[in-house]
Parts: structure tokens; C-alpha cells; sequence
């Protein structure tokens, strides 16, 4: 399987090019893997690559292939799967983590969160692992 990603939201596999929403890396002009080997184009030259690294933009090539099977939410209505404790808790971390106040920050701001998206998950797995969230609620929240 071959991999590019180009600057302007493009995906191609197999040279199949689909648009996608989410943009390269800070730095990064385009990524690539050739089915054995991966690198990132960067104003200083190669950066070797794992096919990890393309995960997500194959993910969301993937997803792009039938759009309607994406679980899209409006940020509000996330944010409104928390209990008002849980909200509380959150953004009382938030103040301590940048990282979580990241998170938290895009989550408010985006047009959209996708349930299944790689982002959404990992950050609801950082609020299992702070003790924010349990296993039972993060399902509930994704349901």
C-alpha cells in the first residue's frame, strides 16, 4: 500500500485521492509511505516515518469512503454528555495541564466532533488515566 499526504487536505492510497480534514504536522509539507518505507518532507530535508505516524489520514481517508457512517456531534452536545461533576472536575485539571486544556479547547471550538475520530478517543482515555472519567462513562459518552 502506498500513502501520500499532501498540504491541502488530500489523501491518496493506491492512488486513490480523497479530501480529508486534518492537516499535516507544524513543519511538515507532505508525508509519504511507499510500502515499506516512510518520511515526512520538512523545509530541512527527509524525516523518516512509521506507517503509525499516516494512521490517522489513512483512517480518515477510510472514512471518507462513506461519510454518512461517521458519528458527527455538535461540540456543545459532547460537551453536555459529561455530567455537570465531571465538567467541574475537567476543567479544574485543565487548569493544571496544558495538555488537557488542549483538548478541552478544541473540543469547544471545533464545527464537529466525530465520536470514533483518534483524537476524541485518546482524549477521553487521558481522562480515564487522570481519574476524570471512568471506563463505564466513557462508553456512555461515546454511545
Amino acid at each position: 500500500m502506498r500513502i501520500s499526504v499532501t498540504p491541502d487536505g488530500i489523501v491518496l492510497v493506491d492512488g486513490e485521492a480523497r479530501a480529508v480534514a486534518l492537516a499535516l504536522p507544524s513543519g511538515v509539507r507532505a508525508m509519504h509511505w511507499d510500502g515499506e518505507v516512510g518520511f515526512a518532507e520538512t523545509a530541512s530535508g527527509l524525516s523518516p516515518r512509521d506507517l503509525d505516524d499516516l494512521k490517522p489520514w489513512l483512517d480518515a481517508w477510510t472514512a471518507a469512503a462513506n461519510p454518512a457512517s461517521l458519528r458527527m456531534i455538535a461540540p456543545l452536545e459532547f460537551l453536555l454528555r459529561f455530567t455537570a461533576a465531571e465538567r467541574t472536575a475537567i476543567r479544574a485539571a485543565a487548569a493544571a495541564s496544558p495538555e488537557l486544556a488542549d483538548w478541552i479547547d478544541q473540543a469547544r471550538f471545533a464545527r464537529e466532533i466525530e465520536l470514533d475520530a483518534a483524537m476524541t478517543i485518546a482524549g477521553l482515555d487521558a481522562l480515564i488515566a487522570a481519574g476524570l472519567l471512568t471506563a463505564e462513562r466513557r462508553a456512555a459518552v461515546l454511545a
